[in-house]
């Protein structure tokens, strides 16, 4: 937990979020952070979806639970296997206090 400094899911609040483009970008204005300087990992369409709504990129873990349907039409800027592709991406990124 001293890793992070929010934790948000769908009903981490009363009255519970509408979606998950909701929750992210309440989120994000809450914690002052800039889209150019986020990245939403995920599992989902509907993650993806939550990402492009509040203007950030987006990682799709294709290990995860959801699928990345055949007909997806949205680009996707990272598909990743599993957590260890994923390492180098956030090894480079610069954390902001």
């Amino acid at each position: 937990m001293d890793l992070f400094e929010s934790i948000a899911t769908v009903d981490s609040r009363s009255p519970i979020y509408s979606g998950k483009a909701e929750m992210l970008v309440t989120l994000m204005s809450s914690l002052h952070l800039a889209s150019g300087e986020s990245l939403f990992v995920g599992d989902t369409m509907e993650d993806a979806d939550a990402a492009k709504a509040a203007g950030i990129e987006f990682a799709w873990m294709r290990h995860g639970y959801g699928f990345y349907p055949q007909d997806a039409t949205r680009a996707m800027e990272y598909m990743f296997d599993n957590f260890f592709e994923f390492l180098p991406l956030i090894a480079k990124e610069q954390v902001h206090d």
